[in-house]
Order: C-alpha cells, then structure tokens, then sequence
C-alpha cells in the first residue's frame, strides 16, 4: 500500500543513500564493541541467622555480593519484624534482644531487602 505513494519533491530514489546509511549504521566488528557486562547483585545478611539472650547484643552485617564471589559493603536500613522481640538499630545492625521468641530483622538497600532470624533466649 505504500510502495505506491509519491515522494513528494525528493523522488523515488533520494532516499536509497539514507535506507543505506542507516543500514550501516548496525554493523560493526563485534570485537570492536562488546557487549557490556552485567553482574547479578544481591543483598545479603551475615550472619543470617543467631541466637541471643535478653539483654545481649549481635552485629547484623549487610553485604552486597556479586556472582564473581566478590562483594561490597553495604550502608542498609535495618528493621525489626517485633521490636517487642528484638530491638536493631536502624543504621548499624545492632540487634538487642529483648523477650524470649524468634523474629526476622531485615535490611533494606539497592538490589532489595535480605533478611536474618534471630532467636532470644530468656
């Protein structure tokens, strides 16, 4: 249908170096521009899981780590599933316990939340 529609004021075939030009536009040596690497990124929690007694303290750590094995430290947001349970302070991981039961802490930054379940011990 529109192989026979007029060009108006540039004729048939001045547009054949531009369908040309836009052609080569896409090729290339694939050596020249490789594609660019990606690593998959997850956010995760050392230790991910501990036990505790009222009163006594863990260190939450949060860490991104790549699938080379590699990783970075990660500057997460902490909160507690019930702080009734356990206490964490929101910028340093610090876990309290504060009654005896099980409750999930999680860190929140960049590539989603991870998590760690706390035991508390009386």
């Amino acid at each position: 249908m529109l192989r026979n529609m007029p060009l108006p004021a540039l004729g048939r075939h001045s547009l054949r170096p531009l369908v040309v030009l836009v052609g080569l536009m896409g090729c290339g040596d694939a050596s020249s521009n490789p594609p660019e690497q990606t690593s998959s990124i997850t956010l995760v929690v050392r230790p991910d899981a501990a036990t505790l007694r009222v009163g006594s303290t863990v260190t939450l750590v949060a860490r991104m780590a790549r699938a080379d094995g590699t990783w970075d430290p990660a500057p997460a947001s902490w909160s507690s599933s019930n702080p009734g349970l356990a206490a964490v302070d929101a910028s340093t991981g610090v876990v309290r316990g504060v009654a005896p039961g099980r409750v999930g802490m999680t860190a929140s930054y960049g590539p989603g939340p991870a998590s760690a379940t706390i035991e508390i011990l009386p």
